[in-house]
């Protein structure tokens, strides 16, 4: 049957229900075999905790109500089960007035869970991504596709979505996922060879061009030679780098109190990628991604700090010194 409806962007990927939870007592254990430590519990004993509270999250939700906060008609492509975890992001999406036209719900399906410690304002996840049979649902129309993490047999939509992409001359937007960074690193530059923009950290992109060096010129012009137009890292408190494949641009962090990392690379993504949806220059579509970003670790749980289109625009107006840099 023929959906008629059209829409400015279409995200793509998994839905979680993560529960937030601030403990009292706690230990970073730096070291130990991982580059940034461990979160130490008390062994057999009670922990209290300060806050504790639940969100419909996931990078293709997160990034949904991002880009409909900030004006553009949204829809996402998810696969749910029955279970209430599920109303709940149905929920928010409709409560988002994000259309839920594309959103397949199936018995055999299960929500992805998380359960998400929050210390010192930074956040440590403990995931469980459950089994889906992935439908990529052709029947609308969009000018622009943001691909995101997806869990196993994730290469059925990627074959999808490039075809859609061949047929209809859209633009892909693509955040890789651990899984598919993990597991699949060829499938990963195929689609970058496909892609208007990418976001990927320091160390993803290392991954993903093969290489340990932290010159972010280098990475980025590798990402351009594997097919991405666009190319953006970013590189936590050193801030996003980026480059049109032309002129590379450095920005600093927006400044803020930090409260809570979690979904901060969400809305960057949306940020930056709603700015390029309008038509504005890789410089300040930078300034869009690091101010709703920092908005949105300002507050814990995911979502709650999006800005509105007004809203970032008049923190930019407030904010005329803070620019993107050419290096």
């Amino acid at each position: 049957m023929k959906n008629n409806k059209k829409f400015d962007m279409v995200t793509i990927g998994d839905c979680v229900v993560d529960h937030y939870i601030v403990p009292q007592e706690y230990k970073v254990i730096s070291g130990q075999g991982s580059k940034t430590g461990w979160l130490g519990l008390k062994f057999k004993r009670k922990t209290p905790v300060t806050e504790f509270s639940m969100f419909p999250g996931g990078n293709a939700l997160n990034t949904a109500v991002g880009f409909r906060r900030l004006g553009l008609k949204t829809s996402i492509i998810t696969s749910l089960g029955l279970q209430k975890e599920a109303d709940l992001i149905v929920d928010r999406v409709i409560g988002e007035k994000i259309d839920p036209s594309l959103i397949k719900r199936d018995k055999n399906d299960e929500v992805d869970k998380g359960i998400v410690f929050v210390t010192a304002g930074e956040r440590t996840i403990v995931s469980y991504h459950c089994k889906k049979k992935y439908q990529f649902p052709g029947n609308f129309s969009t000018k622009w596709l943001y691909l995101t993490s997806l869990g196993a047999g994730f290469e059925t939509v990627y074959k999808s979505v490039i075809a859609y992409k061949k047929k209809n001359n859209v633009k892909i937007v693509y955040n890789p996922g651990s899984r598919q960074l993990r597991d699949s690193i060829g499938q990963v530059r195929k689609m970058i060879g496909n892609v208007e923009l990418v976001f990927v950290n320091l160390e993803e992109a290392q991954r993903i061009v093969g290489s340990n060096k932290k010159t972010l010129k280098f990475l980025l012009g590798k990402l351009h030679n594997l097919g991405a137009l666009n190319a953006v890292i970013t590189d936590g408190q050193k801030g996003a780098f980026a480059s049109d494949g032309s002129n590379y641009y450095r920005l600093p962090i927006f400044p803020i109190k930090r409260v809570d990392a979690t979904g901060a690379g969400d809305a960057f993504a949306s940020g930056f990628t709603a700015a390029m949806s309008y038509g504005l220059p890789t410089e300040e579509a930078l300034k869009w991604g690091s101010i709703n970003a920092a908005r949105e670790i300002s507050l814990i749980g995911v979502q709650n700090g999006l800005l509105k289109k007004n809203q970032l625009v008049n923190i930019l107006k407030r904010n005329k010194n803070y620019k993107a840099r050419k290096f």
